[in-house]
């Protein structure tokens, strides 16, 4: 109950339809945990945090999403963080499953302003070591996307494009 890890990233302030927009000061984002409830919170993982979520099954286990670097895993409660996704995006989104089987399934999702199309993948085992998961281009994941018409997972191929990055 006093173990607390939250995503953070810059706030911006003044956004308007001209694209002006001044960036809010605070903290480095990043990842921070508690121990104590929230009294206290410490970086853990620096870098642009839109989620950080808990493995629903396997205590001390938790993800987060992290801006131009992936998805992120720490085995330690959020001490620190080994990458099992590599890329480049500017925003991940991701939700973290229990298979009957007892692994943790992960679908992930990327996006990207400048009409660089987003695509879905998925992992059946989030458990494996990180160099299992990000090798050749993270060979482990399944893209659940495809760009070609007519094709399994071409529903899901741009599903959100444009200015996607906010909008997730």
């Amino acid at each position: 109950a006093n173990h607390i890890l939250i995503a953070t990233r810059s706030g911006t302030r003044g956004v308007a339809s001209n694209g002006g927009a001044v960036t809010a000061p605070g903290p480095a984002p990043g990842v921070y945990q508690s121990t104590d409830g929230g009294l206290s919170f410490t970086l853990t993982r620096a870098g642009t945090a839109h989620e950080v979520k808990f493995d629903p099954s396997h205590a001390g286990i938790a993800y987060a999403a992290i801006g131009g670097v992936g998805l992120v895993r720490s085995s330690d409660g959020g001490t620190s963080w080994e990458t099992i996704f590599s890329g480049t995006r500017t925003r991940y989104t991701f939700s973290p499953v229990t298979l009957a089987n007892g692994n943790t399934r992960i679908y992930l999702a990327d996006a990207n302003g400048g009409g660089q199309s987003s695509q879905a993948y998925r992992v059946d085992n989030a458990g494996q070591p990180a160099a299992a998961l990000t090798p050749g281009g993270n060979a482990a994941w399944v893209r659940l996307s495809s760009p070609l018409d007519g094709t399994p997972g071409f529903a899901s191929w741009g599903y959100c494009d444009g200015q996607c990055g906010y909008d997730m």
